[in-house]
């Protein structure tokens, strides 16, 4: 009688392969291939691959100018009604001479006086909404670097009918000013750096970045250095008003070698 075929036992058949791919396992990480990249992690710090980060330093210079402002801004602002524009604006227009002439009869010149805004807007009746006609605006800047004048300028300004006025201090020479504290923050920095690799034993290098910042900033955030300041004046503080703080902070970013 024929005997049936017999299959091998497969618990055997899957331990056999188990212990062969196990086997050619072992001997690949003992043998790496020559073309097989460098791991990308487990390095640590003594790896061959790894670049030492650049040495720099980082350095804060900051200047501020107590700037005693020396010139007045007076801002005045005249106003005509009428039922078109056209005659809305000649309206104003006839307050604005009227008040030019009073300021030019103060020792203003044209230089002192600019027109600093002209505006149109409809007038509307209260009590049923309908249109009125129209109120034209015209505002004027007074300079002056007489204290004295401003009371002054405030009354031929009433006088010729002005509806708003209000008065702003600057310097007048700003833009040489900033020149200053800059040149004074960047001494700052110059200084600090120095001292600093002095006592450190290193040796600057070359600028990487440099940036400006304004101050004292809150919330993070700070305006720039303004081109009008608006401090007003206090009665104990003489006719030049309050002393008015430009700061500039710069940041400065040095190779070490």
């Amino acid at each position: 009688m024929q005997r049936p075929f017999a299959r091998p036992d497969r618990p055997f058949v899957l331990a056999t392969a188990l212990a062969l791919a196990l086997a050619g396992l072992a001997a690949a990480c003992r043998e790496p291939a020559a073309s097989s990249p460098a791991p990308c992690c487990g390095g640590g710090p003594g790896h061959a691959g790894a670049e030492p980060p650049p040495r720099t330093l980082a350095v804060s210079g900051t200047a501020t100018l107590d700037v005693v402002p020396d010139v007045a801004d007076v801002v005045l602002s005249v106003t005509g009604e009428a039922s078109r524009p056209k005659a809305a604006v000649e309206a104003a227009r006839g307050r604005q001479r009227k008040l030019d002439a009073a300021l030019r009869k103060l020792g203003l010149v044209d230089a002192d006086i600019a027109l600093s805004q002209l505006s149109i807007s409809p007038t509307w009746e209260p009590d049923t909404g309908r249109r009125r006609g129209y109120a034209a605006s015209i505002t004027l800047t007074a300079s002056t670097r007489d204290f004295d004048l401003i009371g002054a300028i405030m009354d031929v300004g009433a006088d010729a009918g002005v509806t708003d006025m209000s008065t702003s201090f600057r310097h007048h020479d700003l833009p040489a000013l900033k020149r200053q504290v800059r040149d004074l923050a960047l001494a700052a920095v110059k200084d600090k750096a120095t001292q600093t690799v002095a006592a450190l034993g290193a040796t600057l290098g070359d600028v990487q970045q440099v940036a400006e910042s304004t101050g004292p900033a809150w919330g993070g955030w700070a305006p720039p250095v303004e081109n009008v300041y608006s401090a007003q004046p206090l009665p104990d503080r003489g006719p030049h008003g309050d002393l008015q703080a430009l700061t500039l902070t710069v940041n400065v970013t040095y190779a070490l070698r």
